[in-house]
């Protein structure tokens, strides 16, 4: 995280995925999120995996032609591989983002995502159709603890989720005998 969010402005990270792995899910990433009311927005910009869709011209390359070029690596079935050259490089970067919007009174979340990952792996492997780059989604949360969803995702699949999440931190007080 590079800026914590505050009133007037958005929370802002940077991020990078398998940089010392097979280079599979190669991918480095700028995003900002806000939450104003309701509403939680995500917008970010995206390299390697998240630049399969296109739409913008590196800005990086602007400032340092090197970063037009992206090198893309294979670490092997076991990874390990160290691909630090490649990162925030390539000749076009894609946008993602999100929108959820909060039902307070009913603990709902309304969700939708574009996301920029073709994912041409998965789908010449025929483990994922990902048809369409926009997915949607409905969360309640009954407990504090406890969330479930039930989504429509990649332009065919519906999917149901379960989420619990447990204080790892907490030790109970014990009972003397």
């Amino acid at each position: 995280r590079l800026i914590k969010e505050r009133k007037y402005t958005p929370e802002i990270a940077i991020g990078a995925r398998d940089i010392i792995g097979t280079g599979t899910f190669a991918s480095e990433y700028f995003v900002a999120s806000k939450k104003i009311n309701n509403f939680d927005i995500t917008l970010g910009l995206g390299w390697g995996r998240f630049s399969d869709r296109d739409i913008y011209d590196n800005p990086i390359g602007k400032i340092n032609s090197h970063f037009y070029q992206r090198k893309y690596y294979s670490g092997g079935k076991l990874g390990g591989k160290f691909r630090l050259n490649s990162i925030f490089r390539g000749d076009k970067v894609g946008a993602f983002g999100g929108l959820i919007y909060s039902i307070d009174d009913y603990n709902l979340k309304l969700l939708v995502e574009y996301n920029s990952d073709e994912y041409r792996r998965e789908k010449y492997f025929g483990t994922m159709p990902a048809n369409s780059p926009v997915n949607y989604g409905i969360q309640w949360q009954p407990f504090s603890n406890l969330s479930l969803g039930l989504n429509y995702k990649y332009g065919e699949q519906v999917s149901l989720s379960l989420a619990s999440t447990l204080k790892t931190n907490y030790i109970p007080k014990r009972k003397k005998l």
